[in-house]
């Protein structure tokens, strides 16, 4: 497996979602691709902060 797709929708569903699917593609040997469709800039500032805190800020 190559990557596990996390849709993200700002919804605390999909927010307590995003460490399982981190946890999973570590267990899989894949990547995390969370994916999102955002409205605004803001919205994208937002929703990083909270997929930094779900699973850590991702790699450089």
């Amino acid at each position: 497996m190559k990557s596990v797709l996390a849709p993200l929708d700002g919804s605390p569903f999909s927010e307590r979602a995003l460490p399982v699917a981190a946890w999973m593609a570590g267990r899989l040997g894949g990547g995390l691709s969370p994916v999102s469709a955002l409205d605004s800039e803001d919205e994208r500032a937002a929703r990083s902060v909270v997929a930094a805190t779900a699973c850590g800020p991702s790699p450089a």
